[in-house]
């Protein structure tokens, strides 16, 4: 199938597609997310980034298992360290409310692959939210310098994690603790 983009929409350098194959997002250049419908070819919606167009910044994002959030990031080349991320509905093209604290680039924290859980890591340690509630289930602690990425096993029992002190840990997320080192 070949999707025609209107030539408003054209220089894309993001594509994304739902994991049921229903959905098609694009982002449109400079700063809009288009969600197209794979059967139809129809726009089902536009979401718009708001960010300026003209600060070098890369944009990520990446659907959740069931196809019904969007997570959109947002990093700018001026400011190394921090991104925008924002989640969104595929069905209202509204903005869902993200845990506190996670204004970090995408790749510094992960995903459950139910996306049922999220690890951020921080400055001192590793922190596993709930994403359904938003609620911090679990600190984790054992690198001596920040942790800068991390990746959960396809079940979710564990969790491994990069530092900048040259050690990765996998944890067992059931005990909260240091499997290997």
């Amino acid at each position: 199938r070949t999707l025609i983009v209107p030539a408003n929409y054209l220089n894309c350098n993001t594509l994304a597609i739902s994991p049921d194959g229903k959905i098609l997002a694009y982002l449109a250049f400079p700063d809009t997310v288009i969600l197209y419908d794979m059967a139809s070819g129809g726009i089902l919606r536009k979401i718009s980034l708001e960010h300026s167009p003209y600060k070098g910044e890369d944009v990520r994002f990446a659907f959740s298992p069931d196809g019904k959030t969007l997570l959109t990031t947002v990093s700018y080349s001026n400011i190394p360290d921090e991104a925008d991320n924002k989640l969104w509905s595929t069905t209202t093209g509204q903005e869902i409310p993200f845990p506190e604290g996670t204004n970090t680039r995408q790749d510094l924290f992960a995903f459950s692959a139910d996306w049922n859980y999220i690890a951020r890591p921080t400055v001192d340690s590793i922190t596993l939210l709930d994403f359904t509630s938003r609620e911090i289930l679990m600190t984790l602690r054992g690198h001596t310098q920040p942790a800068y990425i991390a990746a959960f096993s396809p079940d979710a029992s564990h969790l491994a994690s990069a530092s900048y002190d040259g050690s990765i840990i996998i944890w067992n997320l059931a005990r909260g603790t240091i499997e290997n080192k």
